[in-house]
């Protein structure tokens, strides 16, 4: 049988909403400050991007969070983002003095979210700043480097290509890279835009020819070198050469990779090999001295002179400068020459001969060290 109790006005009332009624008038009053507000952190003011030269991405975006009086939950989302959440740094910009910051954390389950506790004294705007590290942002540089007729200086030009892998989009990002003033670019997710970096005009170069068995092995190989006069660092990336004639047609040479180059350093563009310049090395004599016997009276250490015989020949029909290099192993003591040379590293020597049409110059070289595993010296 349904039972049912009677208000005043004769209207009737179910037991069970009566009874929750009176409950809640027996409840205590809540305290409006004891009320956690959750704030969702609203779309962000601006954006600067900086890569650096291993194509680490640090993000840093300006926000207006509005924040009640009392306990916050601040929630920060990267929702399809591959955020490095131990690099997330927040920093306000006005108003911290009002304001209690309590901790952080990432909520249960979920990969890409932060929550910080906030306490404020006031109901108010506070502006943030918010930085972290990003996986997906990269760039790469591309240079195009076109050589005057008669090859004495050449015109540098540098793009760079950035590119978002992530699924956010950058509207209007400030971007910097290690060298050049930041530029304003706006990518969407997945796209990649080619900006120009820089250009050089008419920097004086010099085209020479290489002999180094270590890195071009029997070839000779030849080099437009010339100066980083920019006065900051030229970025690593590959190198496209071209040639202007005297009617202005423009041929292909080849293209090279360089790396970081610091101000004031040489850069040397690798177009290919050649058969108008050849060079020719050549045992002349190897002694054995200091020899020194064991008790058997066969030799067990001995010192090595060795004598060698560089021969650098030009078919070309006007001079070449050739740069000759030879490697020696860490035995040897002395070198004489009838050349000068500058020792690169300890155990390399650079000879630089000018060697006239059809003409041809011969280097010579002694060297004299210790040969304990009776090996060569070089």
């Amino acid at each position: 049988m349904r039972r049912n109790f009677v208000c005043r006005g004769g209207a009737s009332v179910p037991a069970l909403v009566l009874m929750a009624i009176l409950l809640f008038l027996l409840l205590p009053a809540e305290d409006p400050g004891a009320r956690i507000e959750l704030v969702t952190v609203p779309v962000r003011e601006y954006v600067a991007i900086a890569i650096d030269r291993n194509n680490n991405a640090l993000v840093q975006e300006g926000r207006t969070v509005t924040v009640k009086e009392g306990e916050n939950a601040v929630q920060f989302d990267w929702s399809n983002m591959d955020i490095d959440m131990d690099t997330v740094q927040i920093q306000i910009l006005e108003g911290a003095e009002s304001v209690t910051f309590g901790s952080m954390s990432i909520p249960p389950g979920s990969k890409n979210s932060l929550m910080w506790d906030v306490r404020s004294a006031k109901p108010m705007e506070l502006p943030i700043r918010i930085a972290y590290k990003v996986d997906g942002i990269s760039w790469r540089c591309d240079y195009t480097a076109l050589v005057n007729d008669d090859e004495t200086s050449l015109n540098l030009e540098a793009e760079v290509t950035v590119t978002n892998g992530t699924q956010d989009k950058y509207e209007d990002a400030s971007i910097a890279l290690e060298v050049g003033e930041p530029f304003v670019q706006s990518l969407e997710s997945r796209e990649s835009k080619k900006i120009t970096l820089f250009t050089m005009p008419q920097v004086p170069t010099e085209k020479t020819y290489t002999s180094d068995p270590t890195k071009f092995g029997d070839k000779v190989a030849v080099q437009y070198v010339f100066k980083n006069g920019r006065g900051e660092l030229l970025l690593a990336g590959k190198v496209r050469i071209y040639k202007k004639d005297k009617s202005g047609s423009i041929a292909f040479l080849g293209e090279d990779r360089i790396g970081f180059v610091p101000s004031g350093d040489e850069v040397k563009l690798h177009t290919g090999d050649t058969r108008d310049v050849e060079v020719e090395r050549a045992v002349a004599e190897q002694r054995q001295v200091n020899v020194q016997r064991d008790v058997y009276g066969k030799i067990a250490v001995y010192d090595t002179e060795e004598s060698y015989k560089v021969t650098v020949k030009n078919h070309k029909k006007d001079a070449a400068k050739v740069i000759v290099r030879i490697r020696l192993n860490d035995l040897w003591e002395s070198a004489e020459s009838n050349h000068d040379y500058r020792k690169e590293d300890g155990n390399t020597l650079e000879f630089t001969v000018t060697v006239g049409a059809g003409k041809e110059k011969v280097i010579t070289l002694k060297v004299s060290g210790k040969n304990l595993t009776q090996g060569f010296v070089f």
